[in-house]
């Protein structure tokens, strides 16, 4: 953000830069890089599907459809464009609130929290990731009535919390190189 201008968050920046350091540079480098981070986002969705649906066959469909649609050229699947970065702290959020609201594991909330502020510092359409899982504190309170208000409450600050402290580390981790300014005003 200090010697070149770009309008991605910094989570992307990250990404980018864990991919150089450790594949290398080249185009096939960054297209592995892809393709090993989105075969874990397949394999969480699979995880997800399972649990959910508590069928082998459901969750390959998950799965399945989740690889062809997130490396097919039509969506520009191998560009590893923001959106395929999302995927797994989504569905890793996706995976903690519903363990957390089953459990009622106030950790797991965090975490869910936590994986919707990474997938915000991806890109900042992650912050509807934090909505869904707020929508679903919501969906156990009034619909399922499975949760009095309070413990609704206790659920909305850990989701939250998770996220803040995501996104105060991210910010915090700006400040201290210098460029916190130009990374918000530019993303």
């Amino acid at each position: 953000y200090r010697d070149l201008f770009t309008n991605k968050p910094p989570g992307i920046v990250l990404a980018y830069g864990l991919i150089f350091r450790v594949l290398g540079t080249s185009v096939a480098a960054i297209h592995l890089g892809l393709y090993m981070y989105s075969l874990a986002a397949i394999a969480a969705m699979f995880f997800l599907a399972l649990g959910l649906t508590r069928s082998h066959r459901a969750a390959l469909v998950a799965a399945l459809a989740l690889s062809v649609t997130t490396m097919s050229p039509r969506v520009y699947g191998t560009a590893a464009n923001l959106e395929q970065f999302m995927a797994l702290p989504i569905i890793l959020a996706a995976i903690s609130m519903w363990r957390g609201l089953e459990r009622r594991s106030t950790p797991l909330l965090l975490l869910a929290g936590a994986c919707a502020g990474s997938a915000m510092l991806l890109k900042q359409a992650g912050v509807f990731t934090l909505l869904s899982l707020l929508g679903a504190a919501v969906y156990e309170l009034v619909v399922l009535r499975a949760s009095t208000f309070r413990r609704f409450l206790g659920n909305a600050v850990a989701v939250v919390g998770g996220a803040v402290l995501v996104l105060g580390g991210g910010l915090l981790a700006l400040w201290r190189l210098g460029i916190a300014e130009p990374a918000l005003r530019w993303t």
